[in-house]
């Protein structure tokens, strides 16, 4: 399971239950085109925080790669 929040500057993503390391997260906007996309190994404890290149607000789709499974959230950003 994921959860995905944000303030317009940097996405907050909580993992509960995923042995995995994020590999891949992607910001889409509500018409499916890639926003902007973090491509790493990234972990710190069950939280991950990436930074935007600029604010956005609106609402986004997050699919999040964590290992084989792909998980994605919807995200409102004000």
């Amino acid at each position: 399971m994921v959860k995905v929040t944000g303030n317009g500057l940097s996405l907050q993503i909580v993992l509960s239950g995923a042995g995995s390391n994020v590999t891949r997260v992607t910001m889409l906007d509500i018409s499916g085109r890639v926003v902007q996309q973090w491509v790493a190994n990234m972990r710190s404890g069950n939280m991950v925080s990436v930074k935007m290149n600029k604010r956005y607000s609106g609402t986004f789709l997050i699919p999040v790669q964590v290992g084989a499974r792909v998980l994605q959230e919807k995200v409102v950003l004000p």
